[in-house]
């Protein structure tokens, strides 16, 4: 068996901070399979892989003692002022600058310090320091997030310098890098800042009349990236792009998908004493047959501040005695895609979407629905307003144009 040993800076801390990085060095050998054992030493601790690199053999390398005077001095050349690299090369660096030049050491660069991975906050004067070994992870998740760089090969590291302002956008926090303690890595960490950058530089670019294929493929990440491929702003600029360079179908094609995300078919403005505004029904006629199953889309606007999980939606289905036959009660958008995001905007439109079971001894004939909002903790409906017939902060929601009933065949 081969045995883990330490690298000569230590043991690197890996994602969230409770995890480590081994380096097992041994002769170059063939390798078909990999087993690992775990002999905790103590009945309460276990581990296990969460990333797996292995490395072919490479050309000797000076050590890192010995080129840490050269890598601090191409740092200077670089006038590059803050650095992300790890332990060793960081208190390095520190001690051949001065302090001149700020390293993860420092809380400025890395505002966690009990945690090795950290937002990284890029301006034209950062650095990215990585072992050649690690350079290709740092790469694709600079490329990944359109931060363009230069490369400087420093054996044993490759330095990555930020190459101007271009690829950082209004929030230099919001490129949704962080710095594992040897290389950068890509978090999905469901915050909108990140997509919002994305939207506000590719914004500026369609602006300068850059329709470019590097403007796509930032709103295509913008796009693909957000949870249930729900971004519709980063869509709209996509279909003007699409629109400046003469391609009308696929421009036709992302409208009609915002206006199916944002516009519900069956309008029904109802804003709430909270700050929660329900717009609509989605579909058309809603058909409920007695043991199948219908598919509902409300439409809302919601602030961020509100706590969804306190605020329950109340949707019974009332026959013409005012009897509830049916019910689809549920937490606001729970589980919707988009909302998980932070920070989101007072105006940003979910449509949300909800499957409900009929039961079959439901009776046919005409049905309204009625409709409201409710505190999970006290029960208290929230106040409701709207031109829409109201009762005990309640609302009937138009099913079918022209009248508020829905049909059971």
């Amino acid at each position: 068996p081969l045995q883990g040993i330490q690298p000569q800076h230590g043991n690197r801390l890996f994602h969230g901070g409770d995890h480590y990085r081994f380096e097992i060095f041994f002769q170059p050998v063939n390798l078909k399979k990999i087993r690992i054992w775990n002999y905790p030493q103590r009945p309460d601790w276990w581990w296990s892989a969460r990333l797996m690199q292995v490395f072919a053999t490479a050309a000797q390398r000076p050590s890192e003692r010995e080129a840490a005077p050269a890598l601090c001095e191409k740092l200077r050349t670089l006038g590059i002022n803050k650095v992300y690299c790890d332990r060793y090369a960081a208190n390095k660096i520190a001690a051949l600058s001065s302090g001149t030049i700020r390293t993860p050491r420092d809380s400025y660069v890395q505002p966690q310090p009990r945690y090795a991975i950290g937002r990284v906050r890029v301006d034209c004067r950062t650095a990215f320091v990585a072992r050649q070994e690690d350079a290709a992870l740092t790469r694709r998740a600079l490329l990944s997030r359109y931060v363009p760089c230069i490369e400087h090969d420093l054996p044993p590291w490759t330095v990555f310098q930020v190459a101007g302002n271009e690829g950082i956008g209004d929030n230099p926090e919001a490129s949704g890098l962080y710095w594992t303690g040897f290389g950068l890595m890509v978090r999905d960490d469901e915050n909108i800042e990140h997509w919002d950058n994305l939207l506000r530089r590719s914004k500026r670019r369609l602006q300068t009349g850059r329709a470019d294929a590097l403007t796509e493929a930032m709103l295509k990440t913008a796009i693909n990236e957000y949870p249930g491929n729900y971004y519709h702003p980063a869509k709209r600029l996509l279909a003007d792009l699409y629109a400046r360079r003469g391609n009308t179908n696929a421009a036709q094609e992302l409208h009609a998908e915002i206006r199916a995300m944002t516009e519900p078919a069956l309008p029904a403005a109802v804003r709430f004493a909270n700050g929660v505004e329900f717009l609509g029904l989605g579909g058309g006629e809603i058909e409920l047959r007695p043991g199948g199953r219908a598919a509902l889309s409300y439409y809302w606007t919601c602030p961020p501040a509100v706590d969804k999980g306190k605020c329950m939606v109340f949707v019974h289905f009332i026959d013409e005695r005012d009897q509830i036959l049916l019910q689809d009660d549920h937490v606001l958008l729970e589980h919707c895609p988009g909302w998980v995001v932070r920070n989101q905007s007072d105006k940003t439109v979910f449509m949300y979407k909800r499957d409900l079971a009929v039961p079959p001894d439901v009776p046919g004939g005409e049905i309204r629905l009625y409709f409201g909002l409710y505190d999970r903790d006290t029960g208290k409906r929230i106040r409701a307003d709207s031109a829409l017939p109201r009762l005990r902060n309640g609302v009937f929601l138009p099913v079918i144009a022209g009248r508020q009933s829905a049909r059971i065949n």
